[in-house]
């Protein structure tokens, strides 16, 4: 017997929504049936190519608990309404700011509620306000996630680590990057860093360029680049401080890429100098790609390292700590080699997307029993 999921979830596209879809196409479709509730974006686009019954909405409101009180109030009947209409047997809040509207509808209609934490930027206080500790259940992709989210309110037993999965049919260290490598016009010895993902001061491009740029001038051989899209005046800020390598081509911006895999696979070394994540994917899918990683001690990234016997772990928001790392990687090929192979393995015996997506039908299946 198919049982239904109702989903809302408020944000566009980024790793938290590519988690979000792994762990949906891997319910089977004789025992679940999804239907969400979500804006118009590639997000929706991805999860109607899933067969998900997808419902747009032009705006799902901010919970400001009071403000904008009739918005939210019909967002919450409306989810009352569609959950009713398929007979949900559980609601699911993909993101902390819709948690509000799922549980309030999972209250009104004795159902379970489910809620996604996968975003760093939440404050313990925000648990609370977004009605978090009232959830059946709390999903967390790291244990520093976990730890936050409990010392915010949730009761530890509704509180479940439920690590990010890395498909590795996509992502592994047999991808071929060499057609990149041309395309890009690398000199033949080029050591390529790369720093993939969105562009945002919070992902910390502009710290990279820092600990970079005087590691270019000393060594011909080290190239950048820089793979992702994001708001148009920190790009440009971006570029006007790598001026100087921009011209001779040392330093590339390239926008978001769907084969991003290709990109892993064309760098020598992946750096990820976030100043907060929830997880990181960036840093498992560069592991499972079996590239050295440079990555501040944020989100699972000591999870993920083992130590640091699979990558590099720095300070967050410190340049120098960053710029020592990058250099003995750059200058020890040999160190490349051994940390890129133990993070392919530690990506897949400890964070392979099957065993992420059998977690989780297995929380849906406790949940709904």
């Amino acid at each position: 017997m198919t049982q239904s999921i109702a989903l809302i979830h408020r944000a566009g596209w980024g790793g938290a929504e590519q988690t979000l879809l792994d762990l949906i196409a891997g319910l089977p479709g004789e025992e679940w049936r999804v239907t969400a509730t979500v804006l118009k974006n590639r997000f929706s686009r991805n999860l109607a190519a899933l067969n998900v019954n997808v419902e747009l909405m032009r705006k799902i409101p901010a919970w400001r608990k009071g403000r904008d009180f009739i918005a939210c109030y019909v967002c919450t009947l409306g989810m009352v309404g569609m959950a009713q209409r398929i007979c949900a047997k559980v609601i699911i809040a993909g993101d902390i700011r819709t948690a509000p509207f799922a549980i309030r509808a999972a209250l009104n209609l004795k159902i379970p509620s489910l809620v996604f934490i996968q975003d760093s930027t939440i404050e313990q206080r925000h648990i609370m306000a977004y009605r978090v500790d009232e959830a059946d259940r709390v999903l967390c992709p790291s244990n520093r996630q976990l730890q936050h989210t409990i010392q915010g309110g949730v009761d530890p037993s509704r509180a479940i680590l439920l690590p990010v999965g890395i498909d590795t049919d996509r992502f592994n260290p047999n991808r071929d990057g060499s057609h990149l490598r041309s395309q890009w016009k690398l000199r033949k010895d080029a050591v390529l860093v790369g720093c993939i993902g969105s562009m945002s001061s919070l992902k910390g491009q502009d710290l990279l360029l820092d600990a970079m740029l005087s590691l270019m001038q000393e060594d011909k051989r080290i190239q950048l680049i820089l793979v992702g899209s994001g708001k148009k005046a920190f790009i440009r800020e971006l570029t006007e401080q790598a001026d100087e390598f921009l011209s001779n081509g040392r330093v590339r911006f390239v926008d978001w890429m769907d084969d991003v895999e290709a990109a892993y696979s064309a760098v020598d070394v992946v750096a990820v100098p976030s100043w907060s994540e929830s997880f990181s994917r960036v840093t498992a899918e560069a592991m499972a790609c079996g590239k050295a990683v440079v990555a501040t001690q944020t989100g699972a990234v000591e999870e993920l390292f083992d130590g640091d016997r699979c990558g590099i772990s720095v300070p967050v928001g410190e340049d120098s700590p960053m710029q020592e790392a990058l250099a003995r990687l750059v200058n020890d090929a040999e160190l490349r080699v051994q940390l890129g192979h133990a993070a392919s393995e530690r990506i897949a015996s400890h964070f392979p997307l099957a065993k992420s997506q059998e977690q989780f039908r297995t929380i849906l299946q406790n949940i709904c029993s």
